[in-house]
């Protein structure tokens, strides 16, 4: 007799874990032409072959609903884990009723359901998600949906992150949550610090009144002694003619070896782009986005200094953005 647990167990007696069910998947579009019917129908038939219970009108088109055309619509609505809308400008037009009348009714008919949907549900949208197709562009979305995530299912990865969200798979899950760590205060700070470093800064040179340079103590009730000590407390290197009294400018910062630039390169709806080429524009240093499209590059500035950080991935227009050197993270958008 068969234990369970074998019975569990796949080819090599590895036990496999339940097979989670298929999500039922409702399409929603509109009857543009046959060739766009044909598109709507390959992109069905592909989620079925890949486990997904997608449905379409043309599996009932022939003989028709027993119940009618319009409740046939509404159970597939609500009965759906998550609804597919391919929108184009047809779709659009038909959803918010702006179509000739007499035309669509069954895409309105639709329409009107998702939007008793959505108020019902105080707006929030977890089950209604946009799907592009062909020559459709982000405008073709009806309003209310065009904050949501859509996707483009005839290109490659645009189908991939669909079926991860019509099956519940994000490409990035959080990494597990650590131990806090416990950080040891500061030292507490000494009052008299200030007055020691005034009073110790040393004696520079002044003119005479004879045109002849003197030395003179820098104290508290020297002008000169007033601004060292302020040029001292900003962590500058200051010497007596630098410090402007003789028509001379303070040294400029020198530049800060070992500052990076770093961020992140992403579409126009935020999803990482890998293996994008960035580089500082002005310097020889290049690299590549990894998977989640996050670069780190050198650059020869100083901290805060702005670069103009140039990314470019084949398919996509180049971007040029400026970005403070080793500040916080950078994101860069591609578009095609």
């Amino acid at each position: 007799m068969t234990s369970d647990a074998a019975r569990a167990a796949g080819p090599a007696g590895v036990p496999t874990a339940p097979a989670a069910p298929a999500p039922r998947v409702f399409i929603s579009y509109s009857h543009d032409s046959p060739e766009h019917q044909q598109r709507v129908r390959a992109l069905c038939e592909k989620l079925r072959g890949d486990g997904i219970d997608a449905l379409i009108d043309q599996y009932v088109a022939t003989a028709g609903p027993p119940q009618g055309w319009p409740r046939w619509m509404d159970e597939q609505l609500r009965l759906a884990d998550l609804v597919v809308l391919v929108c184009t400008p047809t779709y659009r037009a038909r959803v918010e009723g702006r179509d000739e009348p007499g035309r669509g009714h069954g895409v309105l008919w639709e329409g009107s359901l998702v939007y008793q949907l959505l108020y019902n549900a105080g707006t929030r949208n977890e089950r209604f998600v946009p799907v592009l197709l062909g020559d459709s562009g982000p405008n073709d979305i009806p309003l209310p949906l065009q904050g949501a995530a859509f996707f483009r299912a005839d290109d490659p990865a645009g189908y991939e992150d669909l079926y991860r969200r019509l099956t519940g798979q994000p490409r990035v899950v959080a990494a597990p949550l650590g131990q806090r760590r416990t950080l040891p205060p500061l030292p507490a700070a000494d009052p008299m610090a200030g007055n020691a470093a005034r009073e110790s800064v040393p004696a520079t040179a002044e003119p005479s009144a004879a045109g002849s340079r003197q030395a003179r103590p820098v104290g508290r009730g020297s002008r000169r002694g007033f601004f060292a000590a302020l040029a001292i407390g900003a962590g500058l290197i200051v010497a007596g003619a630098g410090l402007g009294l003789f028509g001379k400018r303070p040294p400029a910062p020198a530049t800060q070896s070992g500052t990076v630039v770093t961020g992140v390169v992403v579409d126009n709806v935020q999803r990482p782009i890998a293996g994008a080429t960035v580089t500082i524009v002005g310097s020889p240093a290049s690299t590549v986005t990894d998977a989640a499209g996050f670069f780190s590059l050198p650059v020869d500035a100083a901290a805060g200094q702005m670069v103009q950080i140039r990314a470019q991935a084949e398919g996509w227009e180049v971007t040029v953005q400026g970005h403070p050197a080793g500040k916080s993270p950078a994101t860069l958008v591609l578009e095609r």
